[in-house]
C-alpha cells in the first residue's frame, strides 16, 4: 500500500488500470473521491488531483478478488 503522495505518472497508471478494471466489473470497482464533486467519472476526479497531496488506497475487488482497485482521497 502506497500513502500520502502528488499524484503522478504512476498514479495515472494506477487509475488507468482501475478504471479498465471498472468497465469489466461495474461502478464500484474503481474510486477516486475529492470532496469537490461526486458525480464525476475517474478519469475526470484524478484530473482534479493534478497538484493535490493525496492518499491513496489499493483494495480488493469484491467482484474477482483481484487488487486494481485504487482510491484516491484528497488530503486536506
Amino acid at each position: 500500500m502506497r500513502f500520502d503522495r502528488r499524484i503522478g505518472q504512476d498514479t495515472e497508471r494506477d487509475v488507468s488500470r482501475a478504471s479498465q478494471h471498472q468497465k469489466k466489473h461495474g461502478a464500484m470497482a474503481a474510486r477516486a473521491e475529492c470532496g469537490q464533486d461526486e458525480t464525476r467519472s475517474v478519469a475526470d476526479k484524478i484530473a482534479a488531483f493534478q497538484g493535490h497531496l493525496a492518499k491513496l488506497k489499493y483494495n480488493d475487488c469484491k467482484v474477482c478478488g483481484n487488487r486494481p482497485v485504487v482510491t484516491a482521497v484528497c488530503l486536506p
